[in-house]
């Protein structure tokens, strides 16, 4: 079960995401995958499962997100 900081913190994050920009928008979905653990297993507090591949997939987002600068 989630933590309820953790829970309180998505929901003001919505709460600001309300407005942004599509950049914006994935940097904040991006972010919040890496706090949930989905790309650190290390901060995965909600499951032991593996995600093979999660660290090329961070490699990749981030790629494109300096291309687009």
């Amino acid at each position: 079960m989630a933590r309820p900081s953790y829970l309180l913190s998505c929901a003001l994050l919505l709460i600001l995401m309300h407005g942004m920009d599509a950049r914006g928008q994935m940097m904040y979905e991006v972010s919040l995958l890496d706090e949930a653990g989905y790309f650190r297993w290390t901060r995965r507090f909600w499951t032991h499962k593996r995600f093979p591949g999660s660290v090329e997939l961070a490699q990749k987002i981030e790629r494109k997100n300096r291309a687009q600068n």
